[in-house]
């Protein structure tokens, strides 16, 4: 048995012992979601690689389940996949106030370096949300890796940041998101950092007893991975559109599609553009309500 086998056996193990001491109450939802698109750069890009990433679509998932412990207190579990930030193991704890919501909790790096492929780069998760009432709200969020900085070949770090902050208006939510993922690895050829910022323009847009919900955002976003010579980069203006339907009391679906209305190059990518090639990232997901008895 390989450390890769007797790791994730383990994992397992101590996932199942979790969930065997959490008290068992309503509402359990189970969730999953999956995505792909060629907006931004493929994880084994090189150096003096041209041209914008037309024919490289990196992929993500992520899939977990929510358990409420206390009537304010729910445990989140979930196995995750970036495009820009890789995989990891995240285990939160939500509680919910009327005004102040705050989540926090460890995550785990896990596979994301081919040179340390068992290397296990752990992390905390944070985030807070303040409700005005009737009038909007304000959160924030940051995952953060503990320990040193990279400086062998094989280590990395991930890390990420949010900020929004939204107003209520009739059947809509109007909000303003700044976001940056970022994912630093040493390889043979150095140090290779990838980043994605995105700036947004959102509308949630609901009605009562609509079975769906229609989520539309407009922005900017920058795409970059720096090497130790040189920095390919590329911006583009994004619309993005969100279908969230209750197709029964217990399931909800959603279907997404982030469009790049102009793609454009920027330091060595400088002077290309997407022309006639479409960029897009494209998603799907489920959310399944799990009724228990008391």
């Amino acid at each position: 048995m390989n450390n890769r086998t007797r790791s994730i056996r383990g994992a397992l193990c101590a996932l199942s012992l979790l969930l065997a001491a959490v008290p068992v109450v309503t509402a359990t939802e189970v969730f999953a979601d999956i995505s792909a698109g060629n907006l931004g750069f493929a994880r084994d890009r090189a150096p003096g690689d041209t041209g914008l990433p037309r024919d490289s679509y990196p992929w993500g998932f992520t899939a977990g389940i929510v358990h409420p412990v206390f009537d304010t207190v729910d445990l989140e579990l979930a196995l995750r996949r970036d495009p820009v930030t890789g995989n990891s193991t995240d285990l939160l704890f939500h509680h919910r106030a009327e005004y102040v919501e705050l989540s926090v909790g460890p995550f785990l790096g896990v596979y994301n370096s081919e040179a340390k492929p068992g290397l296990l780069q752990p992390g905390v998760l944070a985030a807070l949300r303040f409700n005005f009432g009737s009038v909007g709200f304000a959160a924030a969020s940051i995952r953060a890796a503990l320990g040193d900085d990279p400086s062998d070949e094989g280590d990395y770090r991930q890390s990420e940041r949010w900020y929004e902050a939204g107003i209520f208006v009739p059947n809509v939510v109007l909000s303003l998101f700044h976001g940056k993922r970022e994912f630093l690895e040493v390889r043979d050829i150095g140090p290779v950092t990838d980043t994605r910022t995105a700036t947004e323009l959102r509308a949630r847009v609901f009605q009562k007893n609509v079975p769906y919900r229609i989520n539309l955002s407009f922005g900017y976003h920058d795409y970059e991975k720096a090497f130790a010579t040189e920095t390919q980069a590329f911006g583009a203006l994004i619309l993005g559109k969100e279908v969230i339907a209750q197709v029964s009391p217990r399931v909800e679906l959603s279907l997404r599609l982030e469009s790049a209305l102009y793609a454009f190059g920027r330091a060595e990518l400088l002077g290309d553009e997407s022309g006639t090639n479409y960029f897009f990232r494209a998603g799907a997901g489920t959310r399944i309500r799990i009724d228990q008895p008391n």
